[in-house]
């Protein structure tokens, strides 16, 4: 698979927050979740990358001030899931100068208080990721990208399964454990960027693993930050 050319904003210099969804996504948690962001965290980017966009929606990120990037995916494609999931990642060098701070977050996140620059700053010194210490396995959900070569060398590994058509679900994970084995990704444990309990003290960011983004506390942020919640 010879993946297509992105299109939008690109060569980004501010610190961001990305996130990666298709058409549905972006409606269901995306503009939540960049509202949420835009809040919470004035003096960052909020990033999108999203997959077939509808052009309202690249006119909604215009208006809110989101910077977007976009492609054209075939969606009979095998996998389509596994695809968005890992091209999200492929693209940050893409949309991001080389030395550019990034938390990356999923599209089924929101930001529930402040995001502190200072912690920004200190926590993207180098590139990191979560670790599951039950199952030991990295968690993809938030990964935090440093001014080094990291993304570059993820995303081609990453590219690579695209391009010989091996690619398949958890690749993204899979490929971390690998790096993280190379010491090339460092592991957070904490859970201030993002948790599934966000009842934490320290969690500023509640992720929607699962099930969890039905359940009614979710929603309700989710509604807390929708267009609606906000004017």
């Amino acid at each position: 698979m010879i993946l297509p050319k992105i299109l939008g904003d690109l060569n980004i210099s501010q610190n961001s927050f990305y996130f990666g969804c298709d058409t549905l996504y972006f409606e269901k948690y995306g503009k939540s979740l960049a509202n949420s962001l835009k809040i919470h965290a004035p003096w960052a980017n909020t990033h999108c990358h999203i997959f077939n966009p509808s052009t309202e929606q690249l006119e909604w990120c215009n208006k809110k001030r989101i910077s977007v990037s976009y492609e054209s995916v075939d969606i009979t494609i095998r996998e389509p899931f596994t695809y968005y999931a890992c091209v999200r990642f492929i693209r940050v060098p893409e949309i991001f100068q080389p030395s550019t701070r990034i938390i990356s977050l999923d599209c089924d996140s929101i930001a529930i208080a402040d995001l502190p620059k200072h912690q920004f700053i200190s926590d993207t010194d180098t590139t990191k990721v979560f670790w599951r210490t039950k199952g030991g396995k990295s968690l993809a959900s938030t990964v935090l990208f440093g001014p080094d070569n990291v993304r570059v060398v993820y995303a081609n590994l990453l590219r690579k399964s695209f391009e010989d058509d091996s690619y398949k679900w958890f690749l993204d994970q899979d490929v971390m454990d690998k790096m993280i084995s190379q010491n090339s990704f460092g592991i957070i444990t904490d859970t201030t960027w993002g948790t599934t309990a966000p009842k934490k003290k320290a969690a500023l960011i509640w992720t929607g693993k699962g099930n969890r983004k039905l359940s009614k506390e979710f929603q309700d942020m989710l509604r807390r930050y929708d267009d609606n919640g906000q004017s």
